[in-house]
């Protein structure tokens, strides 16, 4: 006589992030159906075991930062480029959303990430769509397309090698109040410098002027020239779309 199989359906258990979650289905030990009580309702099996100490995972629950949440996987978890990418993914929303033990930089300030992205699987065929191959990092530049904004969205973000984003930095907590590429000339403060980082993080000197508007319009040819150059030595990396996007930007005060 075969042995009765025990009736665990309806018994709940929880993940370590407190989603309530129900049998729905039970086979045996080995095989139990559970389904996570939020909007989602999402299914999967789980050893009975795992089910009653709490050893389930929701792909709905808000893990990281108690915003990004990864969603239903359909990727390989140990591929080293996915890796990366969720590396990618978290630093981002740590820029946004960092607690006081976590203090986000100034630049930072009042940033946010758009709904779609606060699923990782969502950055995920982004990014996947946007690589290409390059020799050095990409980044995920959100200040190239639209001034000074302040959303992480597929639709205000560019994936472009690290030297190029580094071009477009504002050093928002180091300028005071003059504008992009104009401080004081450190001799005479009746005078003003106009200088820039390039990609390579190296300071370039562009002159003194008697005025911040002089010293500004220097820089801002300066800058806009010198992203014509990097672009025309990225033409054959980085897609037309953005060679295109680079060798029009104008450089504005309000930057």
């Amino acid at each position: 006589m075969s042995a009765k199989v025990a009736n665990r359906v309806g018994e709940v258990s929880y993940t370590r992030y407190g989603t309530k979650a129900t049998i729905v289905e039970y086979v045996n030990n080995k095989k139990v159906l559970v389904e996570f009580d939020d909007e989602h309702k999402y299914r999967y099996y789980v050893s009975y075991i795992n089910f009653k100490n709490g050893s389930i995972s929701n792909p709905y629950d808000k893990s990281v930062l108690n915003i990004g949440y990864i969603g239903e996987k359909t990727y390989d978890k140990f591929d080293s480029n996915i890796k990366h990418i969720y590396g990618i993914w978290t630093k981002i929303l740590t820029r946004c959303y960092a607690t006081e033990n976590n203090t986000r930089a100034t630049s930072y300030k009042n940033c946010e990430v758009c709904e779609e992205w606060k699923c990782f699987n969502n950055f995920l065929k982004w990014y996947l769509d946007n690589q290409y191959k390059c020799d050095e990092q990409l980044c995920v530049d959100k200040d190239i397309l639209v001034h000074n904004n302040r959303i992480y969205s597929p639709e205000y973000c560019l994936l472009v090698p690290e030297r190029i984003n580094l071009l477009f930095i504002k050093s928002l907590s180091l300028r005071g109040t003059l504008p992009i590429g104009v401080s004081y000339y450190w001799f005479n403060n009746d005078k003003y410098l106009a200088s820039m980082k390039t990609g390579n993080r190296k300071n370039l000197h562009i002159g003194i002027y008697n005025t911040v508007n002089e010293a500004f319009e220097a820089y801002k040819k300066f800058k806009e020239n010198y992203i014509k150059k990097i672009a025309d030595e990225y033409k054959d990396i980085i897609p037309n779309k953005i060679y295109d996007i680079l060798y029009n930007y104008q450089v504005l005060i309000t930057d």
